[in-house]
């Protein structure tokens, strides 16, 4: 299984949320967001902290529409 690009770049941003890493989990989450929206569950279930950041869940809705 080969993963797609907006997957890679949702778990980078989990590597970087888990590294305490903020600017670059939302350069890598804006990333996976414009490559694939629905994709970023996959965020919350590799890190599911994600979840509670303020920063994260703005990103997410400012991509929603």
């Amino acid at each position: 299984n080969i993963w797609s690009n907006a997957e890679l770049e949702y778990r980078i941003a989990a590597y970087y949320l888990d590294n305490k890493e903020r600017n670059k989990a939302c350069t890598h989450l804006v990333n996976g967001l414009e490559l694939d929206y629905h994709k970023h569950k996959n965020l919350l279930s590799f890190y599911p902290q994600a979840g509670e950041l303020e920063t994260v869940t703005d990103l997410i809705a400012l991509y929603r529409d």
